[in-house]
């Protein structure tokens, strides 16, 4: 779908149906077929000159319009910053952790012990 977002214009709007075409058959192997009919409409509408255009219509009509989605296609999340906390003292920076350094396991394998 980021494709079909972003680069849809290059190759003279080619890479807009196509990406669109993918993410169907994409959203349609995951059994999602809220989200497939979705992305099938979006072609139609927004790339009357895709081959497959006739092909997504019919599929479109195929599933139902109550069909369940799995992914939040329609919603994007706000960006949400923690509420400041209220006691003073819960303000104060945490003091960073110095690196631990790292001890070497001893390997039997190469040890010389012996064996």
């Amino acid at each position: 779908m980021a494709l079909a977002d972003s680069f849809g214009d290059l190759h003279g709007g080619k890479l807009h149906g196509e990406s669109l075409w993918r993410a169907a058959e994409a959203y349609g192997n995951a059994n999602d077929p809220g989200d497939q009919r979705k992305v099938l409409q979006r072609l139609v509408q927004e790339a009357p000159q895709d081959p497959r255009r006739a092909e997504s219509r019919s599929d479109a009509e195929k599933i139902p319009a109550n069909a369940p989605a799995t992914s939040p296609t329609d919603l994007k999340p706000a960006l949400q910053t923690p509420a400041p906390p209220s006691d003073p003292a819960a303000r104060k920076p945490v003091p960073l952790q110095p690196p631990r350094k790292h001890r070497p396991t001893s390997d039997p394998c190469t040890s010389s012990s012996g064996r």
